[in-house]
C-alpha cells in the first residue's frame, strides 16, 4: 500500500507546488474519508455483535463510517435473513420483511474526561480534574480527543488505575490536561423492525466499515489499494480552494479511471457475506415485540 509521502508526491506532480508538503496531510486524510466514504474497501470491514434495547435500537459502533450488512446473530433461531436499509427497501418494492434506519443520534456523552497520553501511546490516563471516572461500561465505545477529529475505540480500561487502552495510537507528542469524550455526541442511532410495524430486538450481527485511521509521518501506510485515487481527490480539493495550472478535464478523466479501478476490486456484498442469507421474511415469528408508541 501507498505510503502518505508517495501520495503528497503524486499531488504535487500535479499541482507543481511543494511550497507546503506538511499542510498536504490534512487535505490527503481530508480526501481518504471522502474517498472511503463513497467506496467500502474490505480492509475495512469490521463486525460487531449487538443487543438491541427494547424499541429495537442501537448506537452505531465505534468508528463506524458506513454500515455494510445487519443480520441475525449466527446463533440466532432465525438466521437466514438481513436487515434491508429503508431507502433501498422503498427503492425496490421486491424487499419486504425487516429494515434498518436512522432515527437521530444520542443526547449524551458517557464520559468527559481529563487526562494523559504519553507520545505515539495508546493509554489515557485519568487526572483529578476529570468531570467522570473511568468505567467499565466504556469498552468498545468510541473515544475522541476533543482537539482532533480523529477517531477511536476504547479496547480495555483498568477502573483501579482510572486507565483506558484504545486504538489505533495517538500519534502526536506527549499530552497532558486533554480533554477526550467517550461516546460522542452525534453517533447515529439506528432501529431495526419488520415491515408489519414491530421492532427487533434479538442479537445482531453488524458489518460496517471502519473509518480509515489518519496518516501522519512520511512512510505511514494507506490501508487500502487506492493511492492514486487519494492523490487525484486531494487535487480536485485543491482546485476548489486554489487555482492552479491543471489540465482539469485530463484529472476528472484520471480520477474517473481510479474511482472504477477502486470499484472493480472490492467484492460485492453475496460474495463478502460469510452466511447464506435472504432479503425475504424468514417464517415465523422470532424475537419481535410491538412498537413502542
Amino acid at each position: 500500500m501507498k505510503t502518505l509521502d508517495y501520495i503528497r508526491k503524486r499531488v504535487v506532480a500535479w499541482t507543481q507546488d511543494n511550497s507546503d508538503l506538511e499542510g498536504y496531510a490534512e487535505a490527503i486524510n481530508h480526501s481518504i474519508d471522502i474517498v472511503t466514504e463513497s467506496i467500502g474497501f474490505t480492509q475495512l470491514l469490521d463486525h460487531k455483535d449487538i443487543k438491541p434495547d427494547a424499541n429495537g435500537c442501537f448506537l452505531i459502533p465505534a468508528r463506524c463510517q458506513n454500515i455494510f450488512d445487519i443480520l441475525p446473530k449466527e446463533d440466532s433461531p432465525l438466521p437466514s435473513f438481513r436487515f434491508v436499509g429503508t431507502q433501498h427497501a422503498e427503492a425496490n418494492p421486491r424487499y419486504g420483511g425487516y429494515r434498518y434506519r436512522t432515527i437521530g443520534s444520542n443526547d449524551e456523552i458517557l464520559g468527559d474526561l481529563i487526562g494523559t497520553i504519553p507520545a505515539q501511546g495508546n493509554v489515557f490516563t485519568k487526572t483529578g480534574a476529570s468531570i467522570d471516572p473511568i468505567t467499565a461500561e466504556m469498552v468498545g465505545e468510541e473515544f475522541q480527543i476533543r482537539s482532533t477529529s480523529e477517531k477511536y475505540e476504547v479496547v480495555s480500561v483498568d477502573e483501579s488505575a482510572q486507565t483506558l487502552v484504545f486504538k489505533p495510537n495517538w500519534y502526536g507528542s506527549a499530552t497532558s490536561d486533554v480533554q477526550a469524550i467517550v461516546r460522542p455526541l452525534g453517533m447515529a442511532k439506528i432501529q431495526v423492525y419488520s415491515t408489519s410495524g414491530q421492532v427487533y430486538t434479538g442479537d445482531i450481527t453488524v458489518s460496517f466499515f471502519r473509518k480509515h485511521p489518519f496518516l501522519y509521518s512520511a512512510y505511514d501506510r494507506l490501508m487500502i489499494p487506492a493511492g492514486e485515487l487519494v492523490a487525484l481527490e486531494t487535487v480536485r480539493f485543491f482546485l476548489r480552494v486554489h487555482k492552479y495550472d491543471v489540465d482539469a478535464e485530463r484529472l476528472e478523466s484520471e480520477w474517473q479511471k481510479a474511482t472504477n479501478h477502486a470499484n472493480a476490486m472490492q467484492p460485492t456484498q453475496t460474495e463478502l457475506s460469510s452466511r447464506n442469507t435472504t432479503i425475504f421474511s424468514p417464517r415465523g415469528r422470532g424475537r419481535m415485540r410491538s412498537r413502542t408508541r
